[in-house]
């Protein structure tokens, strides 16, 4: 038996219709659909939900994803499952049928796994789409970590201590981390060259934080090691190369590289995927009228 926890926030308190797109996708994946959002969504909504055949959990709006992951698995009887996924709102999609990915997973007999990595301050998993089989669920490296979750505001917090903290924990505990759309940049020129352009981006855009120097320090200090989020500067790679079945709300909604993206990634998403383009379109429209929305 597989189930799935979807963290999901929007503070126009509705499902957005891309939302409901990727749930439908999910739900005829797993046997077993936990949705559990921090907004406060009408009996209407939660009744059309529950027609879909999801269980609806709404919780207060204190900490981010995690602690939605740690409300749903609250809620469920891992002793029961095979395997299990955490998934949230952040991405759009699946682009791709999401069966695939859970063959690979079975496939490399792999009881960890995600979609993308990360090596920003120590190699992860990024927690937009986890995996864990049977062996992983019965861990106590698993279990004693959720116990320890608790509210963070920050998302710098909650990157370190728990996307961060849990993928090192597994992998320490013996359990290697399967990468589903793995993408190596073209050699080490064509790495320093692309953090060098990330870094200038980056630094354009937030030298006025304090967390921003914060990281400054910590690579100085040889606590984490610079490189690049592939889900930010390597889509293009992603999607030519790995065909990832995601992409990230924040790179259409916030352009946080500065690389004026959007219309060649709907231009690719058209020509080259089934997806409903329209619901980004519409979601886009929405932030821009709203404010900023959810993912």
């Amino acid at each position: 038996m597989k189930a799935a926890i979807f963290a999901h926030y929007d503070p126009g308190e509705r499902v957005d219709p891309h939302v409901i797109y990727y749930l439908r996708a999910l739900r005829d994946t797993v046997d077993q659909l936990l949705l559990v959002s921090t907004a406060r969504l009408s009996p209407e909504m939660v009744t059309e939900l529950e027609a879909m055949g999801l269980e609806v959990y709404l919780r207060d709006n204190r900490g981010l994803d995690f602690s939605s992951y740690a409300a749903g698995l609250e809620r469920l009887e891992l002793s029961r499952l095979d395997g299990l996924l955490l998934c949230n709102d952040s991405v759009y999609g699946p682009l791709t049928p999401l069966r695939a990915v859970l063959e690979q997973f079975s496939t490399l007999s792999s009881d960890f796994g995600c979609i993308t990595s990360s090596h920003e301050i120590a190699t992860h998993a990024q927690s937009y789409f986890l995996w864990f089989g049977r062996s992983v669920l019965e861990s106590d490296a698993f279990r004693d970590f959720w116990r320890g979750v608790e509210p963070l505001a920050s998302k710098r917090d909650v990157i370190r201590r728990y996307e961060v903290g849990l993928s090192q924990r597994l992998i320490k505990a013996g359990f290697p981390l399967t990468v589903y759309a793995r993408h190596e940049a073209g050699g080490q020129t064509a790495d320093l060259s692309t953090l060098a352009t990330q870094a200038l981006r980056t630094f354009a855009r937030r030298w006025r934080s304090t967390d921003f120097w914060r990281d400054v320090r910590d690579v100085l200090l040889l606590r984490s090691r610079p490189s690049v989020n592939p889900t930010q500067v390597q889509w293009r790679d992603l999607l030519a190369t790995d065909r990832c079945p995601f992409i990230k709300v924040e790179l259409l909604r916030d352009d946080p590289k500065g690389g004026l993206v959007r219309d060649e990634l709907l231009r690719i998403l058209r020509a080259r995927t089934d997806y409903p383009v329209a619901l980004i379109e519409s979601h886009l429209a929405r932030f821009s009228t709203e404010g900023r929305a959810s993912g």
